[in-house]
């Protein structure tokens, strides 16, 4: 079906329409919406696929993905996509509560616990993977 659209311009309007439905999303819950990443958010208490997560003080946020791009063929996290860094180690959590690393996924809790050690169990018992 022709929309008569770009695509640069689908791509515009599926981000704007996808950051219209988040926001929508997020208000009929009643939360806040708190942009922030980075070692400011460690130790951090929040909301996360409807299960509060507590940071551990050597834990924050790493980064915020609203949308993604991914190759054709490979498997993709549901955005918005929170990474989460506990030193060295990364773990992403999508949009549907999975766990994923940097390269790959979705995984179970053991598998995450397989790749990085039992360094994101607070993830893992929060979103009961």
């Amino acid at each position: 079906m022709a929309t008569g659209l770009t695509k640069e311009e689908a791509v515009e309007q599926y981000v704007r329409l996808r950051k219209e439905w988040l926001l929508q999303q997020m208000a009929e819950d009643k939360g806040s919406i708190i942009h922030a990443s980075g070692p400011k958010t460690a130790g951090m208490k929040m909301t996360l696929g409807g299960a509060e997560v507590q940071l551990p003080l050597d834990a924050y946020v790493d980064g915020y993905s609203a949308t993604l791009l991914c190759p054709v063929g490979m498997r993709c996290p549901l955005a918005p996509v929170i990474s989460f860094r506990r030193g060295e180690a990364v773990v992403l959590v999508d949009a549907n509560g999975n766990l994923w690393s940097q390269t790959d996924g979705p995984f179970t809790g053991d598998e995450i616990r397989a790749l990085v050690g039992p360094g994101f169990d607070f993830l893992i018992t929060a979103l009961s993977q």
